[in-house]
Order: C-alpha cells, then sequence, then structure tokens
C-alpha cells in the first residue's frame, strides 16, 4: 500500500483542461466549415468551464486529498501523470498540425481515465459535477470519434 495525493490528479486535471481548451480554440481558428467551427468552440467553453469546476475543487479542499491505495493503483495513477500530453514532451512531439484529432482523441480518451479514477479515490467529493463533466467528455470524444470515423480532415481545412 501506498499513499496518493489526490490534489496531484486534480492538478494534472486543471492543467490539461486549460490546455486543451487553448487547442480547441486554435482548431476552431483553424478549420473552414463554420459548423465544423462552431463545434470546437463550444469544446473549449466546455473544458473552460470543467477548469473551473476541478480549481473550485482544489480550493474547497486546501489539505491534502491523501488516500491509501494498492501499489498497482499508485504505479497507474503516476503512469496517467508522467505520460498525459500536455506534460511530456517525448509523447506530444510524437504528432503534427494533421493529428489534431487524434491528438483530441488521445486527451478526450485520457480525460475520462483521470476522472474516473477521481470518482474512485473519492467518490464523495462533488459527485454531481463530477457526473455531469464525465458525461460531457463521453460527448467530447463520441464528437471527436465520430469525425475521425468520418474522415473528415480534408473538409474541415486542417
Amino acid at each position: 500500500m501506498k499513499t496518493y495525493n489526490g490534489k496531484d490528479l486534480l492538478m494534472l486535471l486543471v492543467e490539461s483542461e486549460q490546455k486543451v481548451a487553448v487547442l480547441y480554440h486554435e482548431l476552431s481558428n483553424q478549420v473552414t466549415h463554420p459548423k465544423a467551427k462552431a463545434v470546437f468552440e463550444k469544446l473549449a467553453k466546455d473544458e473552460e468551464r470543467h477548469e473551473e469546476i476541478y480549481t473550485a475543487l482544489m480550493n474547497k479542499f486546501e489539505g491534502d486529498l491523501t488516500v491509501e491505495v494498492e501499489d498497482d493503483a499508485h504505479e497507474f495513477l503516476e503512469s496517467l501523470i508522467k505520460f498525459s500530453y500536455f506534460r511530456n514532451e517525448a509523447v506530444k512531439k510524437r504528432f503534427i498540425k494533421e493529428d489534431a484529432l487524434v491528438v483530441a482523441e488521445k486527451i478526450e480518451r485520457d480525460t475520462l481515465i483521470l476522472v474516473q479514477e477521481l470518482r474512485t479515490l473519492f467518490p464523495k467529493i462533488a459527485p454531481d459535477e463530477i457526473n455531469i463533466v464525465m458525461k460531457e467528455e463521453k460527448k467530447h470524444l463520441n464528437f471527436v470519434l465520430r469525425t475521425l470515423e468520418n474522415q473528415m480532415y480534408p473538409t474541415l481545412g486542417l
């Protein structure tokens, strides 16, 4: 058993939501199709709101959010943080501009995993807000996957 501080997870979520909002704003500025532009702007606004939720949670819990976890769970959580797209330059360098939707898919999947881990470790922390975020992140991932499936790269103008 090891002690894990859930604030590390919250800090990563705040950072990720900030940066993915910037990514979606950039994509909105790059696309040529009005509907695609509107969708990326909505995604960006959702991510900015998620960041506010996680920041509020961090501020609410001034002390540590420590829990005891199994060694393998601790290792998994540390890997999630270490290999986050926004924290690991080696991961980031694997992608180029044309991979924007692939990056978005990775980020949305990673966020779902991070939020699920947060909910598992701290089930009583803002369950309503966490459920809302989970639902929205699933919608985001679904949009990205459908966009990839439809091979919209050429029509998005990326």
